[in-house]
């Protein structure tokens, strides 16, 4: 089965500036992955083939400090959680919530 896995915009762009140095896609191969088979070779030639369509936006996001992220998105889109992720922070808040007044009638318990 196949498992996609993220990678990050600053790897990409130290693979590209690699290529850019005149090395080929076999020895950029051998130097980031290692020995791979012929089947996962051809697959990270494309991989990287593809980086080299979305060159710009890759370097325009390592750029704008954005190069440790996966995924770039525009201004003004948006990630929907999983139902488990906001239980999780709704359970954050409102601990902190109950926390913050507590220490509230604490201090106006020894304010008083």
């Amino acid at each position: 089965m196949y498992r996609r896995t993220a990678i990050a915009y600053a790897h990409n762009k130290v693979l590209l500036d690699y290529i850019a140095e005149g090395h080929d896609l076999n020895d950029t191969i051998l130097r980031f992955y290692g020995k791979l088979d012929s089947k996962t070779t051809r697959s990270k030639k494309k991989q990287i083939n593809k980086w080299f369509k979305c060159e710009v936006k890759i370097r325009e996001t390592c750029g704008s400090g954005r190069g440790s992220h996966l995924n770039a998105r525009q201004l003004g889109d948006a990630t929907v959680l999983s139902k488990p992720a906001e239980q999780q922070i709704v359970l954050w808040i409102n601990t902190l919530r109950k926390e913050r007044s507590s220490r509230v009638q604490i201090n106006v318990t020894l304010a008083g």
